[in-house]
């Protein structure tokens, strides 16, 4: 179910193709090692110093497009970011941009992000679109291949699958923590929605302060990790923080 108006993503899907830009496809298995992907759960703000020590030992980061901000303010230069969003404010989230990134960029996001990118690195991928020809799209824009992505419900899990589209076996996660503690989110993520509909989680006695689009985030990541296994697509996750997530794994996630 995408939460965008139909007319509204083809319009935009349209845009994203008429740019020109080179599909991802062309940067599959380009990472060889460990690939650290950077969420906004407010847990995040404890591990800046073990992203960059991880980055130097080799692990290529791949952060959320609302938290390039917080990483270059950090002085984490990220190796990609990844836009999935199609909301308005997305755009808040590329005021810096550094020349060393790749932008990865859904084709449902709107015009301004990619009149904001000109010039950087950029390159664009598909999510499945329930309703809109996108085959016919294609080849209208002449693209004879297109890479589409299993981007789930949120960005976190849209760049948990990119992670391991481009190549990386093993992943470190921060900031997918699914549940709320002190905020909502880490202090310096750009352009953050209201959150609603607050419920009480029991997780073997554990109560947990959560939305349903948290817990659905969960159980979407559960799927994925479990496919990606079978498949050998993945060897290891560690999810760094206070997550829902890792404590309600039976796989020693953590």
């Amino acid at each position: 179910i995408n939460k965008f108006p139909l007319s509204e993503r083809k319009g935009y899907i349209r845009n994203a193709l008429n740019q020109g830009l080179p599909d991802m496809g062309e940067l599959i298995n380009s990472i060889t090692g460990d690939a650290i992907i950077i969420g906004g759960g407010p847990s995040t703000s404890e591990y800046a110093d073990k992203i960059k020590v991880l980055s130097s030992n080799g692990a290529k980061i791949i952060v959320i497009e609302r938290m390039y901000s917080w990483c270059l303010v950090n002085n984490i230069i990220p190796d990609y970011v990844v836009a999935l969003d199609a909301c308005d404010d997305v755009i808040e989230s590329f005021g810096n941009l550094h020349p060393d990134t790749i932008h990865l960029i859904a084709t449902q996001c709107r015009g301004d992000i990619f009149d904001r990118l000109k010039g950087y690195k950029t390159y664009i991928f598909n999510t499945p679109q329930k309703g809109i020809d996108l085959a016919s799209m294609w080849d209208e824009h002449n693209y004879d291949k297109v890479t589409q992505i299993n981007a789930g419900g949120s960005v976190v899990l849209c760049a948990i699958s990119i992670a391991m589209t481009l190549g990386a076996k093993n992943l470190h996660i921060f900031g997918f923590d699914c549940h709320v503690t002190n905020g909502n989110y880490v202090d310096g993520i750009t352009g953050v929605g209201a959150q609603l509909d607050y419920l009480d989680i029991d997780i073997e006695g554990r109560i947990f302060k959560t939305i349903p689009a948290y817990i659905s985030f969960m159980q979407q990541f559960f799927k994925l990790w479990t496919f990606a296994k079978k498949t050998d697509m993945i060897q290891s996750v560690k999810i760094y923080g206070d997550s829902m997530v890792s404590f309600a794994s039976k796989d020693n996630i953590r």
